[in-house]
């Protein structure tokens, strides 16, 4: 009983989504999404009926996000920069893979924590977040002055 009420939760915020996404109330868009929605929510059921999307909220690994905007204006300045500093030598840019240490647990909150950090991290235009595994995270960044850790490749 608690599947179909997940079930039926799921399929009721994905249209709501949808019909915000699209910005219209035209029933064949509202269709559509209905569509989309059951079969979207009929897939995440199946993955938690396997054990893949099993995590443990942690509220301290949410709270980090006060820092967005800031990271968000010094990764633009940054990455503006270095795409005028490009274009007046002449240069393509290129990127760096770096390998920086990420502790995260094993289980239901290393899982969550791994996808928190994952999503806040990635909003940086700098460095992006392209594997989190193992005691360490793969970045690929532009501007390795102000990324830590080392080169990987």
């Amino acid at each position: 009983m608690l599947g179909v009420a997940r079930f039926v939760v799921w399929v009721c915020f994905l249209e709501l989504l949808w019909a915000v996404f699209v910005g219209t109330t035209q029933s064949t868009e509202l269709i559509a999404g209905l569509i989309a929605s059951v079969l979207t929510a009929g897939f995440v059921e199946a993955l938690r009926a396997r054990g893949v999307l099993g995590f443990r909220f942690m509220g301290s690994a949410v709270t980090r996000a006060w820092s967005i905007p800031g990271h968000v204006v010094f990764d633009f300045v940054l990455v503006f920069w270095v795409l005028v500093r490009s274009l007046a030598r002449g240069r393509r840019v290129r990127g760096v893979w770096l390998e920086v240490p990420f502790d995260s647990e094993v289980g239901p909150r290393g899982r969550f924590l791994r996808a928190v950090t994952a999503t806040l991290e990635n909003e940086s235009s700098n460095a992006m977040v392209v594997d989190l595994d193992h005691g360490r995270a793969l970045l690929h960044s532009l501007d390795t002055s102000v990324s830590t850790g080392r080169q990987v490749l």
